[in-house]
């Protein structure tokens, strides 16, 4: 049967082309993998079209399809989308799936920030496809859960449909080219940006771990389904075990009007 083990769900925007894909390079046998999609206003990455694409029934919507299937998690899988108002606004998201699914719900930024912290990373240098305005949203949700972010540099791009086009090969200079003084880990954001498979090379090459959107969002997914055995091939990552059960439980509130 297929998806025995478990089966994943993934909310996707209507934009990407990158998650599937890597999902299913990923996740070992006996996992299963589905989505359903949110439409991303404009198809662009800005902080209003981001906003606004959460303040509708889309989210709710895209996790009710999804629970048909009974899957054992439910992730939005959008880091900026996810973070774009504040500490807390990724738990709310993830409350919001969970009140009208009865499954567990989570998020790409609540992801990353288990994975920084299951690997032991307080110093982090971020590498995004967005612009400034993104990226200084990013910052601060880095920040404010606890982490140093030594440097966030980005490709200054809006249209999503443009970073699912970045090659990978571009991704792995990109990498490469981020200003690490003091990173105790490399942190490349965006569900869409083909960056996976960079991974590895990125890893031999800097000498300190690097997690990537996906990987963050598949590995918590994995853990959170209680598959936990090693995955090597994908960085460092995906061969730990989640540390917190739970990373919704005793969150930050949301503020106000999230």
């Amino acid at each position: 049967m297929r998806g025995e083990r478990a089966l994943l769900g993934f909310i996707d925007l209507s934009t990407a082309r990158t998650l599937l894909s890597d999902a299913f390079s990923v996740v070992p046998d006996g996992v299963s993998v589905i989505c359903s999609r949110i439409t991303l206003p404009g198809g662009v990455v800005t902080p209003e079209a981001l906003v606004e694409m959460l303040e509708g029934s889309g989210l709710e919507d895209a996790a009710m399809a999804l629970s048909s299937a009974d899957p054992s998690v439910i992730s939005f899988a959008c880091t900026s989308g996810s973070l774009i108002r504040g500490l807390g606004y990724d738990h709310a998201i993830a409350r919001r799936i969970s009140a009208v699914t009865g499954i567990r719900g989570t998020t790409t930024s609540s992801a990353v920030v288990e994975a920084l912290r299951a690997l032991r990373v307080r110093r982090v240098t971020v590498g995004t496809p967005y612009v400034e305005s993104v990226n200084e949203a990013e910052r601060r949700f880095l920040t404010d859960s606890g982490f140093t972010v030594t440097a966030i540099e980005g490709l200054g791009l809006t249209e999503d449909s443009e970073i699912g086009r970045v090659a990978a090969a571009e991704t792995l200079d990109f990498g490469r080219r981020l200003s690490r003084e003091g990173a105790e880990a490399v942190f490349l954001s965006c569900t869409n940006l083909d960056a996976l498979t960079s991974v590895n090379e990125l890893e031999a090459e800097l000498g300190i771990p690097v997690v990537t959107s996906n990987q963050a969002t598949i590995w918590q997914a994995l853990r959170i389904s209680g598959v936990d055995e090693p995955l090597p091939g994908f960085g460092r990552l995906l061969t730990l075990p989640l540390i917190a059960k739970d990373p919704v439980r005793n969150s930050p509130s949301p503020r106000a009007g999230e």
